[in-house]
């Protein structure tokens, strides 16, 4: 529930940023069914685990979300999420070679006038680079990878997440068709994985949120600079 909240909060900050401008809200409504579709596979896992819980098959597992783990942890976490930026943007590289361009959903690139004020902008930044991804940690680290390491141990858990997530983030409204944005799913189903080791190093999602927060910022930052 938290994490659909954060990812529909955050794409309602935005289309409120832009409806002061006619052309953009076209756009903006645009942008928020592209975000509606990262909701469907995490909405049906989130509504098995819940049925498994009321039916008393499951447990839901504890997650450390008060112990903050200092600013050293913190700074590892957005060193990571660089590092985690740079691998994923090598592999869509190197798929590129073999399947042609590859679309993207970065909000900035996909819909470069629906943000024409500064505003605007600063809205984006703080939804998709800090909001969204608070959401999406509570529910891929903090639930899911919680509960598949319990049943399956750590590496099914964190290949299994990995994917999953990658999965979440293929959404064809984006581009119009599912085989232009589904070789998205491998570099962010290895970024997905990698804050999985991050979530398991530091048990803490103060550190996979700061390494998820630089991953979405630096993508926006790169299309800002360009």
């Amino acid at each position: 529930m938290v994490y659909a909240g954060a990812q529909v909060g955050a794409m309602v900050l935005v289309a409120l940023a832009t409806a002061p401008h006619q052309p953009s809200v076209a756009a903006a409504r645009s942008l928020l069914a592209v975000r509606l579709t990262y909701l469907l596979s995490p909405a049906v896992l989130l509504a098995a685990g819940l049925l498994g819980v009321r039916l008393g098959r499951l447990s839901a597992p504890a997650t450390p979300l008060a112990r903050w783990p200092g600013a050293a942890a913190m700074l590892a976490g957005v060193g990571a999420g660089l590092l985690l930026r740079l691998a994923g943007d090598l592999i869509a590289v190197g798929e590129q070679a073999f399947t042609g361009p590859i679309a993207g959903n970065n909000p900035l690139a996909l819909y470069p006038h629906a943000f024409p004020t500064v505003t605007a902008r600063v809205l984006l930044v703080v939804s998709v680079g800090i909001v969204a991804p608070a959401g999406e940690e509570l529910f891929f680290r903090g639930l899911l990878f919680g509960w598949l390491r319990h049943r399956l141990g750590r590496w099914p858990a964190v290949v299994l997440a990995g994917a999953l997530f990658g999965l979440a983030h293929v959404d064809p409204a984006s581009a119009g068709a599912l085989l232009q944005t589904l070789p998205l799913a491998l570099p962010m189903a290895c970024i997905g994985a990698g804050l999985c080791l991050l979530y398991e190093r530091y048990r803490t999602l103060w550190v996979s949120t700061a390494a998820h927060a630089a991953v979405n910022l630096t993508a926006m930052a790169l299309v800002l600079g360009a």
